[in-house]
């Protein structure tokens, strides 16, 4: 059947990751909604590499499939560029490209990350530092810090610190430590995800302070563990299944010839107890 109609009714999903649960709720998403429309997907992780998110590329078309949607590490680059030469329906998923490029369902990360820090502002801290997953393995990363930068500048504050760390096996709290053990601490700690939230507060433990007594915590992306743990996580809230539904059927109109547009998703906060 795939000869005689050269389709394969088969859509390619890339991500970073399913060990975080907002990958894994877009993915749950995405495959109801096309599965709907009678295609089935073919998954594969990157583990936040560039290199590797060329290879699963290539073998997705290799593979001929139908259509993809793909989470990168960028969304300008050598990847995006090969699917367009493909002429392979093509929608991002989280991210946003810097030039017109293909059509994506996305977070503002930078406004809702300005929105958190400027909670904390509003909660009387004035030293606030940003954990982050690395800018190279996440342009999501980066935006974020942009909020941060953003909503520090109209407070009238300077950034007060920034910890880079791997997305995936990182030892937070050494990153950590040379931080919390200046003679005038960061008071606050906005990280770039829930998942690094969590582990934050893991080595804020281990450092020998407690959250929110010593020092407060806010993430990003409201994962449902992070409601359970207590004190419960203050975090960026939105709706990652609906986010993976509509990138489903954004991807469904364009390989039916149809011009489609972005889409933002909306947020909000969730004060939790961590502040």
């Amino acid at each position: 059947r795939s000869l005689v109609t050269a389709r394969t009714r088969v859509v390619g999903v890339l991500v970073p990751t399913l060990t975080n649960p907002v990958f894994a709720g877009s993915v749950t998403g995405l495959a109801e909604t096309v599965r709907r429309a009678g295609y089935e997907i073919l998954l594969a992780v990157s583990d936040y590499q560039a290199g590797r998110e060329l290879e699963v590329v290539e073998t997705f078309l290799s593979q001929r499939v139908d259509g993809l949607v793909m989470t990168l590490t960028a969304a300008d680059g050598p990847v995006t560029e090969t699917v367009q030469r493909a002429g392979v329906p093509l929608v991002l998923l989280y991210n946003v490209p810097k030039r017109p490029g293909p059509p994506f369902v996305a977070v503002d990360d930078a406004g809702a990350a300005a929105a958190m820090v400027a909670a904390l502002v509003q909660a009387g801290h004035r030293r606030i530092a940003m954990v982050a997953g690395r800018f190279a393995e996440s342009d999501r990363a980066r935006r974020r810090y942009d909020g941060y930068v953003r909503a520090l500048r109209r407070a009238g504050l300077a950034p007060y610190g920034l910890v880079e760390v791997p997305f995936l096996g990182a030892q937070v709290a050494e990153a950590l430590a040379p931080l919390l053990e200046r003679p005038d601490p960061p008071t606050a700690l906005f990280c770039s995800n829930d998942l690094l939230a969590l582990a934050v507060i893991d080595a804020v433990r281990r450092l020998g302070r407690e959250v929110p007594a010593h020092v407060s915590v806010s993430g990003f992306d409201g994962i449902e563990v992070g409601r359970l743990i207590r004190p419960r996580l203050t975090t960026v809230v939105y709706p990652t299944v609906e986010m993976g539904r509509l990138a489903g059927d954004l991807l469904l109109r364009r390989m039916a010839g149809r011009r489609i547009g972005h889409r933002y998703v909306p947020y909000e906060l969730f004060p939790g107890d961590t502040v």
